[in-house]
């Protein structure tokens, strides 16, 4: 999952009722909002 936005765009959002599943590759996150771990 990518999600883009601009300078100071994306703020105090929570994730809610996502699920991601059967990825192949290992994750990684730069940014992990509240409520989701990496």
């Amino acid at each position: 999952v990518h999600i883009f936005c601009a300078e100071g765009a994306c703020a105090d959002w929570d994730w809610s009722e996502v699920d991601v599943e059967g990825g192949a590759l290992p994750s990684s996150c730069n940014y992990t909002p509240d409520g989701y771990e990496c």
